[in-house]
């Protein structure tokens, strides 16, 4: 049986470094719900076989670190902060975008342990490592493939990855996994393999065009040749390199500095992307978020809003200089900031303690106390301390996904192996082999079964289910394949409503589909939803998506319900605004709507759309004066930006013809006719304009005008000018 047990756990912890090939087309969110479902359950094995070997084995059983005492001390204290935090439910399970969560942070730590005390020689890390570089070759090289142009891809290199961010951190571990393993390679052609391997891994995650990994690479670099020259005597020769190491990268990034501006490196995507980071511009939306952030830690500074809480905080604290931005954050995009939300200063104590803990030995024990440390040679703590500055540099304007968190597993693992010492209470544990045959097996296989199928089963039938929705076109088909989903009771109701409510218009404009069944169809999603969201009461963006489908449906009134409900948990949030105007425009209040879209305008004057829109409210409600003031004549020549979004709303439009200011819509007309010449529909819809105006000879020949200039209208022009002369119009 051991030799069993041997064999699975070693496939489970072997196996997870295949997971970045992973692409689950048939689950929604292919690129992370499949991975991270094959990692949990992968985990979830690997345990119980870890288990039973090590009541078998004590060589198996858990030794003494630091690393482990921390990553312990996380998860109690993540457990509480979850607990207490905003909505339990999310912080534990998170959801299918992110599949992140207490859940995972479990799974996290179960891999590094696993990893950690089953590699137990030398011989099996340097397979383990191996196979993961061969891994990564593979997912390098389609990216590779991408930015060549021979595989179809996004524009910045994202491979089996499906996101650019995530594959730039795949490869940052990898190319510092590289410089690992080559530290002990004695054969010319393996020195060879492993440099073209290192620059293809750079390569491919500069075109990824992801700049905080890169920026993280050079800091990672940089750190490691600084170390050797520091502290690298042993090794007068390979310090001297470090030290003309060193000098390389601030030369070659002072070079790069100086000449950003040449065409070589603007006709880059990728180096361009670099060359022209602006802190003011770039890392403007970032610093507004952390400061809503450390808001949000001063309301909850002690256990914080629980994983995945950062919502809550975004739209009670948000900040309209964001308009332009995504509408709903769940991140803060910093990792310090992240985890102080997540789980306040407890949280961010013990998170960070794993990385205070894991610089114990490998910087201050070597050096700063009287016994010193030998688990590591001079030149291997160079390459780890440089992984986890760029690692550490590379969070700080994004987040841990399922890849970044498999990798660091396998950083901590490593260190621990190394240093790790007998811990007695494992040590003197003893069981009887019969009793864990006839006992201790069968439970833990009936635990570990209940758990696989708990945990991932309805997740990976909803998440399939989703997808299944999405693709038929048969509205009785869709409908049945999302209650599916519903019934499954997975972690993912919020996506699964959200999807649902999405396909109110699409119903209700079905053709040939019974009022009755569109009736009972739309009640379903309205009863679904509304079941949902009285769990989750106070999610801003759940009011929003209901209130989207009432609108779309008919019902202004009740989405106006929904919406005075957002407004209150997100007060300073414009779109709201917007969208309360909208539905007061579709309800007839006039009124209402031009005072909703004015405090829209009043949250964010420096913004077009609030503007426009505050403009189509002002005309709905005859204000003509408040009108042009906004996007009059005057207005557009001060914020020639304006233009653009004023004739490319179909709500402005609707206004004046609504109350027939045709003056104001022919003026419209001909300024998108001078942004496009070439647009057939502004041409056509200034001739129907002058023709719905009375006079047909000027809508004759601003048709036959167009025709000279557009010769693929000949055909419609010359029906619409039979129609005109007929009498007809056709506006």
């Amino acid at each position: 049986m051991k030799d069993f047990w041997q064999f699975i756990l070693y496939a489970s912890i072997f196996g997870v470094l295949f997971v970045p090939l992973l692409v689950a087309d048939s689950m929604f969110f292919p690129y992370i719900t499949g991975k991270n479902f094959a990692f949990r359950i992968l985990v979830e094995i690997g345990l119980l076989s870890w288990l039973l070997l090590a009541l078998y084995d004590k060589t198996y059983r858990p030794r003494f670190s630091w690393i482990v005492i921390t990553a312990t001390g996380l998860l109690v204290v993540m457990f509480f902060a979850n607990f207490f935090g905003e909505y339990a439910p999310k912080s534990i399970w998170s959801n299918f975008e992110r599949m992140d969560g207490y859940i995972t942070l479990l799974h996290f730590v179960g891999y590094f342990l696993l990893v950690a005390h089953a590699l137990r020689t030398r011989l099996l890390w340097q397979y383990f490592l191996h196979t993961s570089l061969a891994v990564a070759a593979f997912v390098a090289l389609r990216g590779l493939g991408q930015a060549l142009g021979f595989i179809e891809g996004q524009s910045r290199v994202d491979s089996t990855l499906g996101n650019a961010a995530y594959m730039a951190v795949y490869m940052l571990f990898h190319i510092f996994i590289l410089l690992f393993v080559s530290l002990n390679s004695r054969t010319w052609w393996l020195r060879i393999l492993y440099a073209l391997l290192g620059l293809l891994f750079v390569y491919v995650l500069l075109e990824t065009g992801t700049r905080g990994t890169f920026i993280g690479l050079v800091v990672g670099l940089g750190v490691s040749v600084s170390y050797l020259s520091l502290f690298g005597r042993s090794y007068p020769e390979i310090r001297k390199v470090a030290i003309g190491g060193l000098l390389a990268l601030v030369t070659l990034s002072a070079l790069f500095f100086v000449f950003r501006d040449h065409a070589l490196i603007q006709q880059n995507n990728s180096l361009s992307r670099i060359a022209n980071i602006s802190l003011t511009e770039d890392l403007s939306v970032r610093t507004t978020i952390w400061g809503m952030a450390w808001s949000g830690f001063k309301e909850r500074p002690l256990l914080g809003w629980g994983q995945g809480g950062f919502n809550y905080v975004f739209n009670q604290e948000y900040e309209p200089s964001l308009y332009r931005q995504e509408p709903w954050f769940d991140r803060v995009h910093n990792i310090f900031f992240d985890w102080l939300i997540a789980g306040g200063i407890l949280g961010f104590l013990a998170y960070f303690g794993i990385l205070i803990s894991t610089l114990y030995y490998l910087f201050w024990r070597p050096h700063f106390t009287k016994q010193g440390d030998e688990s590591f040679t001079v030149l291997e703590r160079a390459v780890l301390l440089g992984l986890l500055a760029g690692y550490f540099t590379h969070n700080l304007v994004v987040f841990d996904n399922i890849v970044s968190y498999l990798y660091y597993a396998v950083l901590l693992a490593l260190i621990h192996y190394r240093v790790a010492t007998p811990w007695s209470f494992f040590e003197n544990f003893k069981v009887k082999t019969d009793t864990i045959t006839t006992m201790v097996t069968p439970a833990a296989l009936v635990t570990t079964v209940l758990t696989v199928y708990l945990v991932n089963v309805p997740g990976i039938l909803a998440a399939g289910d989703i997808i299944d929705a999405l693709r038929t076109r048969n509205v009785s088909e869709r409908m049945t394949e999302f209650q599916s989903a519903i019934n499954r009771n997975s972690f993912a109701n919020q996506e699964i409503v959200e999807q649902m409510a999405a396909q109110g218009l699409g119903i209700s404009l079905v053709e040939g589909l019974p009022a009755n069944e569109k009736s009972d169809y739309l009640l379903q999603i309205e009863e679904e939803f509304q079941k949902f969201i009285k769990q989750k009461p106070n999610d801003a963006r759940l009011h929003v998506v209901l209130a989207g489908f009432y609108r779309s449906t008919g019902a202004p009134l009740a989405a106006l319900r929904e919406l005075e409900v957002a407004a209150k948990l997100s007060p300073k949030k414009p779109q709201i605004k917007i969208d309360q105007g909208l539905a007061a425009i579709q309800s007839g209040d006039f009124t209402a709507a031009l005072l909703y879209l004015r405090q829209a305008y009043e949250l964010a004057p420096d913004f077009t759309e609030p503007t426009v829109f505050y403009a189509a409210g002002a005309a709905y409600a005859g204000d003509y004066e408040l009108y042009e003031s906004l996007v009059g004549q005057t207005a557009l020549s001060e914020r020639p930006e304006l233009e653009r979004a004023l004739v490319e709303n179909s709500l402005v439009i609707q206004a004046l013809l609504a109350n027939q200011q045709w003056p104001l819509l022919v003026d419209l007309a001909k300024r998108r006719i001078n942004l496009n010449p070439v647009d057939p529909e502004a041409r056509i819809n200034l001739a129907l304009i002058h023709a719905e105006m009375g006079n047909h000879s000027l809508a004759i020949s601003t048709i036959e005008e167009a025709i000279v200039d557009i010769p693929e209208l000949e055909s419609q022009g010359k029906a619409l000018i039979e129609n005109l002369k007929s009498g007809g119009v056709d506006i």
